[in-house]
């Protein structure tokens, strides 16, 4: 299949940036068959991410299982300012990150301030196994559990750091969702409740 092609059946599609997907699905994919198999796919309306198996975030390389959320780039603020604490507490530094989902910004962290202790919760069970083969890579721990109650008790204090990209999305809202954000991505991710905000206010009590 041809390059040109290849972008011309992604921009039919609706994909917006279809050069660099037709680069990421070529250099996935070197077998015809399975490059074709690929695009289908990412024609069908699965995420890019989804189809090769990982997502770029904050220069590094995440793996990516399907069912679990793609970290984006908008996320990647909440690393540089954290990381920078880290950096200013040093020697006793520990870090957490609530609902981490592929694990992005745990793994972003221990990237930016691998002296630190890291921690990353989730309670769906395919988001700790893909935090936990990023965590292979990337020095972190992973456990299972809902927010804070992933925790052993002995464990809960004592944070310089917590990190979230909580679901923030009103349920009035969440129709007008792109359909791959809407459709294959887990809704446990961006159903923020009525008013965006029912997650922070668990967090935050």
């Amino acid at each position: 299949m041809r390059v040109v092609d290849l972008e011309s059946r992604l921009r039919a599609a609706g994909c917006v940036f279809a050069e660099d997907e037709a680069a990421a699905l070529v250099e996935a994919f070197g077998a015809p068959e399975e490059l074709e198999v690929a695009v289908a796919r990412r024609e069908s309306g699965e995420p890019l991410e989804y189809v090769v198996g990982y997502a770029r975030f904050d220069g590094l390389r995440i793996r990516l299982l399907p069912g679990v959320f793609v970290p984006r780039p908008r996320a990647e603020p909440l690393v540089w300012a954290a990381s920078r604490e880290l950096r200013r507490r040093r020697g006793a530094a520990r870090a957490l990150d609530l609902g981490c989902g592929s694990g992005a910004l745990a793994a972003a962290l221990a990237a930016r301030a691998g002296f630190a202790e890291i921690i990353a919760t989730d309670i769906d069970p395919r988001a700790v196994q893909c935090a936990r083969l990023n965590a292979a890579r990337w020095a972190y721990t992973v456990l299972s559990g809902d927010w804070f109650c992933g925790l052993p008790a002995e464990c809960r204090a004592g944070f310089n750091v917590v990190v979230a990209y909580l679901p923030h999305v009103p349920a009035a809202d969440l129709a007008g969702l792109p359909r791959d954000y809407r459709e294959a991505e887990p809704g446990l991710s961006v159903h923020g409740g009525p008013d965006g905000l029912d997650p922070l206010r668990r967090v935050l009590t």
